[in-house]
């Protein structure tokens, strides 16, 4: 099966090699048909995030455009637009 995470018309050799630019180092994983469930927010900041595989203290996030994007659990807390984060509240 193929993630589609990137562009359907990249090849899974293209896939792969992007995959590895972002995961190589360590501090980027990219977490597939994953949800998030709760959230800790003090002062406006987001401190952690509970998705159903992780637990990410002090998340730096990127939200990808997709089919469905989940910006709900944020929309209290930062102002967005058509599901883009354009700034704070």
């Amino acid at each position: 099966m193929l993630k589609h995470l990137y562009s359907k018309e990249l090849s899974t050799d293209s896939i792969k090699t992007i995959e590895e630019c972002y995961t190589k180092s360590g501090k980027i994983k990219i977490s597939y048909k994953d949800e998030i469930v709760d959230k800790v927010v003090k002062n406006g900041e987001i401190h952690s995030l509970q998705t159903k595989k992780l637990n990410i203290k002090n998340p730096f996030l990127i939200f990808a455009t997709g089919i469905k994007p989940n910006i709900a659990p944020f929309r209290e807390t930062l102002k967005c637009n058509k599901g883009i984060f354009n700034e704070l509240k």
